[in-house]
């Protein structure tokens, strides 16, 4: 009898020894729901410290030609449609930008100031043009102040054009805008004009934007008209 039990015993001790530790096993390995869904939330959270994770410093130039929009500084469309679509601008002939072409808008730098900050992004619309938007927001918020289109770079029929500059002071642009006309292309019609324009975009305490041209020179077929 003793046997026996001796026998029973040594079967059951290693099945009730893996039981438990089993147990302790799938106990520890099991993930942290609560963990897990707060950090979803805080990353999904959109304030200046995301807009930064996204991009870089200003740099001194202004102008769409010197960053490619990568995959990790594409603007999610929750973010265009909470911010961006529903502000209209204070420099450039497109009021409103266009939130169902989400795939195109890609941030490109920020710059901190003492009343406000500020951040670049890029918009092409698909048709003709690349634009470079500044936005300004509240310290404290994303909440937004003043946006505007400050440089660009496109062409479409029989218009060539573009805007570049830099930073000349920690809130003034002295920006270039240049326009080619020609209706053809034919080289023995004298149409083709050239406009150039010097302007000063200056961001105010408050953080508004204002442009002034300051000079502008006009050619037709060569001829200086102004």
């Amino acid at each position: 009898m003793i046997k026996k039990h001796s026998f029973f015993i040594l079967i059951a001790l290693p099945i009730f020894w893996y039981l438990i530790h089993a147990k302790n096993y799938n106990r520890l390995a099991k993930p942290n729901v609560t963990f897990v869904i707060d950090s979803t939330r805080y990353l999904s959270k959109f304030d200046f410290n995301y807009v930064k994770s996204k991009t870089s410093k200003i740099e001194n130039h202004v102008d769409v030609y010197t960053k490619v929009c990568k995959l990790k500084n594409r603007i999610p469309k929750a973010f265009i449609s909470k911010f961006l679509s529903s502000q209209k601008t204070v420099i450039g002939d497109q009021e409103y930008l266009d939130p169902n072409n989400f795939d195109a808008f890609c941030f490109k730098a920020y710059k901190e100031f003492p009343a406000y900050n500020l951040f670049t992004f890029t918009y092409e619309n698909g048709t003709c043009c690349k634009t470079l938007y500044a936005v300004t927001t509240e310290k404290k918020s994303l909440k937004i102040i003043n946006m505007g289109a400050i440089a660009f770079t496109g062409d479409e029929s029989g218009w060539l054009g573009d805007k570049y500059g830099k930073w000349i002071s920690n809130d003034i642009m002295d920006m270039m805008t240049i326009s080619y006309y020609d209706d053809d292309f034919n080289p023995n019609n004298n149409n083709s004009r050239i406009d150039t324009t010097w302007s000063i975009i200056r961001i105010d305490k408050l953080g508004f934007f204002k442009e002034y041209a300051y000079k502008r020179v006009r050619y037709l077929d060569g001829r200086k008209i102004e």
